[in-house]
């Protein structure tokens, strides 16, 4: 059965792709335009790039080699606007810890799912929408000296925008040889087929978190404020998308702190620091146009960076664009 449908998908882009493959689909994948491939007999990845260096898109052909275990995926977890379907927490200690978080999960009425891995396990959350990895962060509220939850609102970002990697699901391990099933309380497989019967299981079983359940309580962060009033911005057709297009992110930052060719320098507002910023905490991305304060933890594109330095909402700093651009 499995077998059967993986090869209807291999025949060609006119067969109608299986309600498995759709599942997977649906559940894990947050982005299409790339991907990442796990190296034979190790635990590392490296992205899939063309020889010209562009990405390779992900296909429902690579993703029937990974269900195959001809290949091994990594995906990335944030969407091309910044957020997220799904949250992993990741748990390489003892796997009651993991089931202690899904009772503590449970009472707080957020579903979860335990995926086991090569050194504990997987929980995973799925959102009703995609939502800020910050507002998912708070939502989940775990303690991260014990878990490490990707995407996370506090790690440095990926320089690609593109969130934290995850081994994509119900393939075969490079490093350990084996698949890692989704599992119930008792640690059983919850379905006996390797791919298609576990994916089967997760449709019919998945409960997506109301989002709106847990933030009718919690103080919007600027990010998540500017992506509710400016849903737009991240449009490329938006007028701040057009704004940052036009303003390219060195020569913004350049007018308020020296930037070296490397792209390091001393942070704009390091005053604001605990212990200043006698060495240099805040890089510029040339090739993705973004910044990122080490000490701060915090970055965006040249429109975030202004409203970060003169501490002012999205809202205000894009009527002050408005004003100079009439002058």
């Amino acid at each position: 059965m499995e077998s059967h449908q993986l090869q209807q998908v291999e025949q060609g882009p006119k067969v109608e792709v299986p309600q498995s493959l759709q599942t997977f689909a649906d559940l894990f994948v947050q982005r299409w335009n790339t991907f990442a491939l796990q190296r034979e007999g190790s635990r590392q990845y490296y992205r899939a790039m063309y020889p010209d260096g562009t990405p390779v898109p992900l296909t429902w052909s690579t993703i029937v080699k990974h269900l195959r275990g001809d290949l091994t995926i990594g995906l990335y977890t944030l969407n091309q606007g910044g957020k997220t379907s799904l949250s992993v927490i990741d748990g390489d200690g003892d796997i009651g810890d993991l089931l202690d978080l899904q009772d503590v999960l449970r009472l707080r009425c957020i579903p979860s799912y335990l995926e086991m891995s090569r050194r504990g396990g997987h929980v995973w959350v799925w959102w009703d929408r995609p939502v800020m990895p910050s507002m998912a962060q708070r939502i989940l509220s775990i303690d991260e000296s014990k878990f490490e939850l990707y995407p996370s609102g506090n790690n440095i970002p990926n320089e690609n925008g593109l969130g934290l990697l995850i081994r994509a699901p119900l393939g075969l391990h490079r490093a350990a040889g084996r698949r890692y099933p989704f599992v119930d309380g008792g640690l059983n497989p919850v379905s006996k087929g390797v791919a298609c019967g576990q994916l089967e299981w997760l449709q019919e079983n998945i409960e997506p978190v109301r989002v709106s359940d847990h933030t009718y309580m919690l103080i919007p962060t600027p990010e998540e404020e500017r992506a509710r009033r400016y849903p737009y911005s991240l449009s490329e057709t938006g007028p701040i998308s057009r704004w940052v297009a036009q303003h390219p992110i060195r020569e913004v930052v350049g007018k308020y702190t020296d930037v070296s060719r490397s792209g390091m320098a001393h942070c704009p507002w390091g005053h604001r620091h605990r212990n200043g910023d006698k060495h240099k905490s805040f890089i510029v991305y040339n090739r993705t146009q973004k910044f990122w304060c080490f000490t701060e933890r915090v970055g965006g594109n040249s429109f975030d960076f202004l409203c970060k330095h003169y501490n002012v909402t999205s809202g205000e700093m894009f009527e002050k664009i408005k004003g100079n651009h009439s002058r």
